[in-house]
């Protein structure tokens, strides 16, 4: 089954039979809990209406999601933030942030 963003953008594919909502389908990596403030303070404005219900970061560098929520069938990626993601950039990139707020 394919997985597409918010914006309709195919991601990928859903990598096993995991029904786990806090492991990431595509990377299959277990997601840190995100606060809905923290979403707010980075995501595109005409994405704010889809922040509700329980979301979490994927932390593996390769994967395209940044916030997930399998739940709803929900996935951003980086074109649908307002900010760049230092954690999917590898060091030494330019440009690369300092840091990045998750909490």
């Amino acid at each position: 089954m394919e997985i597409t963003s918010v914006s309709n953008r195919i991601i990928g594919e859903i990598s096993s039979n995991n029904d786990d909502i806090e492991i990431c389908f595509i990377s299959e990596s277990k997601g840190i809990p995100i606060k809905q403030e923290t979403m707010a303070n980075h995501v595109k404005h005409e994405y704010w209406p889809m922040l509700n219900g329980n979301y979490r970061y994927c932390t593996d560098k390769k994967c395209p999601v940044i916030y997930y929520n399998n739940k709803d069938s929900k996935y951003f990626i980086q074109d649908e933030l307002r900010t760049t993601v230092m954690h999917k950039i590898p060091i030494g990139t330019p440009n690369r942030p300092a840091c990045y707020c998750m909490m």
